[in-house]
């Protein structure tokens, strides 16, 4: 897979402000897989004694060039695992989670995969950059693989997306559109990007689809924004506003979307941005009402959503006060979709292992992890993705939701892929 094609999957992604900077990083995609523990095989052995822990091994990065990104999953997965064995466990058992750090190395990516299949974890856990090094080999390994870039089309039966078709523009651009035509009640579209190459080619692309699909006018593009220079949006929100748009579909690094919203509201433009690099929860307090109308797409339920039960039980676990708790989400929700799995074999008098945890995934029917998650349905979704985006605002000083439902905060929609 080329460099490109990564930086064009990972404009999908809208789990927190730090996403973005892996573009500037030179990182590849975000790929997270989910795997369950017991202490028999890894390939469906008999689970061990009634009372040994259940074991997930994760692959991530707590060190290296990108642990600032992605080493909340760690604090995530323990979460969750401290969650469940304070609720009783799973069939009796406690949740242990055995981190493996790849300190951005994805030859060390692919030993401690190795590591996870000798120690006898049932499944591995990914949030990393590296999945792709150590992909072919849990492919044979018959773990049950749950990631946010996995392609199950291509890996097998025992792999497990999470967020959906991350390989494609079209059905990102298609979710994007109908929010902006049907929330936001406008074709008038400004596109803008800052100057990195993966993204200058992913808004191209996004430009094309809108034109294609939904005869969307393209009133003002600009996909040269200095990621060192805010000052420069001003000219930017001056343009947008002259040009009639009435929305913004950004790709920005970290808090120029809302400046670029704060910029746009200063000189008496009424356009919405809508931007996937910066959820802070902090921004209303950071901006004032000069923000309002900013609004964050997520692809997990934002954790400012906090009337999805999801997400509620999520800052429970983590703690308000958590700084992990933007970038540990994404650990989160893919150890507890293997969560809900190992629960429900464990209810029906089976072992946890990993034959067992990956029939029960390929039977899921719309779970959405409590609302965390847009609904997914295996094993129809190992070749069919409708991609899905949750959506909050700035209003009144204060986040809100304007997408969904609280158990279902997402906009979903496929087209063909051009």
């Amino acid at each position: 897979m080329s460099s490109t094609t990564r930086a064009i999957r990972s404009t999908t992604r809208g789990i927190s402000k730090l996403h973005l900077s892996r573009y500037i990083a030179g990182a590849g995609t975000l790929a997270l897989t989910v795997g369950l523990a017991a202490c028999g095989s890894s390939s469906g052995g008999s689970g061990g004694s009634a009372k040994a822990p259940l074991t997930i091994g994760l692959l991530t990065s707590e060190t290296g060039p990108y642990a600032e990104t992605v080493g909340g999953s760690v604090q995530g997965a323990q979460a969750y695992a401290k969650y469940v064995n304070s609720h009783g466990g799973i069939g009796g058992r406690t949740l242990k989670i055995k981190a493996y750090d790849n300190a951005g190395s994805t030859t060390q990516e692919l030993a401690n995969a190795h590591a996870a299949v000798a120690e006898g974890d049932t499944a591995v856990a990914v949030n990393s950059y590296s999945l792709s090094a150590a992909e072919p080999y849990l492919r044979t390994s018959k773990l049950p693989v749950v990631g946010s870039d996995v392609d199950p089309g291509f890996s097998g039966s025992n792999f497990f997306s999470i967020f959906g078709d991350t390989f494609s523009v079209s059905p990102v651009q298609a979710v994007e559109s109908t929010y902006i035509a049907n929330t936001l009640h406008t074709t008038k579209v400004a596109y803008v990007s800052n100057n990195v190459a993966g993204l200058v080619q992913a808004m191209r692309a996004y430009v094309a689809v809108g034109q294609h699909y939904f005869h969307e006018s393209p009133v003002y593009t600009n996909y040269n924004i200095d990621v060192t220079n805010n000052a420069s949006l001003l000219p930017v929100a001056e343009a947008i506003k002259k040009s009639g748009a009435r929305a913004v579909l950004a790709y920005l690094h970290e808090n120029q979307g809302p400046t670029l919203q704060v910029d746009l509201n200063n000189i008496g433009a009424k356009v919405t941005v809508v931007c996937t690099g910066d959820g802070d929860p902090t921004i209303p307090q950071q901006y004032g009402s000069a923000v309002n109308g900013y609004t964050y797409a997520s692809i997990v339920a934002p954790v400012t959503a906090t009337d999805d039960p999801g997400i509620h039980q999520y800052i429970q676990a983590m703690g308000a006060d958590s700084k992990f708790l933007s970038s540990g989400e994404s650990g989160y929700a893919a150890v507890a979709m293997i969560g809900e799995a190992m629960q429900k074999v464990a209810k029906a008098g089976k072992a946890v292992t990993s034959a067992n945890v990956t029939a029960q995934l390929n039977s899921l029917e719309g779970d959405t992890v409590g609302g965390i998650l847009a609904p997914l349905s295996y094993p129809k979704d190992h070749t069919q993705f409708s991609n899905c985006y949750a959506y909050v605002q700035v209003q009144d000083g204060k986040w809100t939701r304007t997408s969904g439902s609280p158990s279902n905060p997402f906009v979903c929609k496929s087209v063909p892929k051009v």
